[in-house]
């Protein structure tokens, strides 16, 4: 136990130099250190005859259990609660004080012992079967599994030693089911360990993709991000989709006029209204600049341009502010669907960029829906006509790659 105990010390005090601000290790690591001196002074009390260090033993240890409690509560962001921390030492000595000469003393310190380690355990599994919102991480169900089978090994142990009371000889346990006891508590300590470290590995990981598939100046899907989930709801999903391109109209004008700061502010205002008015099963994302795109069911095509519509116009009710004056926003979009352009998520950006350029040279603040016949029109683009098609050099860098092929 004393092993164990130590071995994961020193793993964390190794991690806990690299991050020496981190509550959470600072806790498992206090854990794991009453948790290798509790034995240590039951063993010397074997030798001394002192049975206030076996007292402080068993208090180190349910301490153990407590500092591993605050350890998880810090992991998904809860207040510290010292009173929780302190109670179930405390109860331990205090009734050992206030009951030093009777004959329950035995009876009242191994209820207290067990029972109270087995409080906290289960405190600690609930909070990590509860996690944090918006996070799910594959080790979480088990985790919580593993603090809960602890916790009921100590009530098993408690109801044990209602059936058979502990007997003390030379200050060691004799009774049957105590090595069982602490046999369970070595293997349960090791698989505490794996876990937490295992979660701890899991959400670095997410934090880590998260970072990879989020665009780090709006909050919402990147490219990456979007064309992953794009091509994956497409490939699964059978039903009519429409895909929506937006582009803010005039967005170097904004730069030019009030700065890149406060196009970066509009930018940010954009993806906050649309992110607070899409249903859940809509697909945001931002392909670049002020280019943003949304993957959307369209069971019925004149509710899907109703929904695209009523964001056009929050956009144009939107007003971002700038140090020196409101930033007035319009945007236009492109509007593709499924039944026209197939659920190649290329084709459906070549085609919604199509109708973007349509949108654009008809005066912006618009929407522009794409049909075929749209390839046979011509646009004026830097005072030269051209034709809309989805070969384009213009369509083809501004889709996801370079290849995108003719509907």
């Amino acid at each position: 136990m004393v092993t164990i105990n130590l071995f994961f010390l020193v793993v964390l005090c190794i991690a806990w130099r690299r991050n020496r601000g981190s509550a959470v290790i600072g806790w498992w690591a206090a854990s794991m250190f009453v948790g290798a001196v509790g034995p240590l002074l039951k063993w010397a009390e074997s030798f001394g005859q002192i049975m206030l260090l076996g007292q402080l033993s068993n208090a180190l240890l349910i301490s153990s259990t407590a500092f591993l409690l605050m350890g998880v509560r810090a992991f998904y962001g809860h207040q510290t609660r010292y009173i929780l921390v302190a109670a179930g030492p405390l109860a331990y000595l205090g009734f050992g004080l206030l009951y030093a000469n009777s004959d329950i003393v035995v009876d009242g310190r191994m209820t207290i012992y067990l029972l109270a380690p087995a409080v906290y355990l289960t405190m600690a599994g609930t909070t990590i079967f509860a996690g944090q919102p918006n996070e799910r991480l594959p080790t979480q169900f088990v985790g919580s599994l593993v603090f809960f089978t602890y916790a009921a090994a100590k009530v098993i142990a408690f109801f044990a030693f209602l059936t058979a009371p502990l007997v003390i000889v030379n200050g060691l346990p004799q009774t049957s089911w105590f090595p069982i006891m602490v046999l369970d508590s070595m293997l349960h300590t090791v698989a505490c360990c794996f876990i937490l470290i295992v979660l701890t590995k899991e959400r670095v990981e997410e934090k880590l993709r998260l970072l990879a598939e989020t665009d780090m100046l709006t909050g919402i899907r990147n490219r990456r991000a979007f064309v992953s989930e794009a091509e994956s709801r497409l490939a699964a999903k059978q039903g009519p989709m429409a895909l929506a391109l937006f582009d803010l109209d005039h967005f170097k004008r904004i730069n030019d006029t009030f700065g890149h700061q406060a196009g970066d502010v509009a930018l940010k205002d954009f993806a906050a209204l649309l992110s607070a008015q899409l249903s859940d099963d809509m697909i945001f994302g931002r392909l670049g600049g002020e280019e943003f795109v949304i993957l959307l069911d369209a069971a019925d095509e004149a509710t899907t341009m109703t929904v695209i519509d009523e964001l056009r116009q929050s956009i144009a009710g939107l007003a971002s502010s700038a140090a020196n004056g409101h930033i007035a926003m319009t945007v236009s979009v492109g509007l593709a669907f499924t039944e026209d352009c197939g659920r190649n998520l290329d084709h459906l950006l070549a085609a919604a960029d199509g109708a973007l350029y349509i949108a654009k040279d008809e005066g912006r603040n618009r929407i522009c829906r794409f049909n075929p016949s749209l390839r046979l029109q011509t646009v004026r683009e830097h005072g030269e006509m051209k034709r809309i098609g989805l070969m384009d050099q213009r369509i083809s860098r501004r889709t996801v790659r370079s290849h995108a092929p003719t509907v």
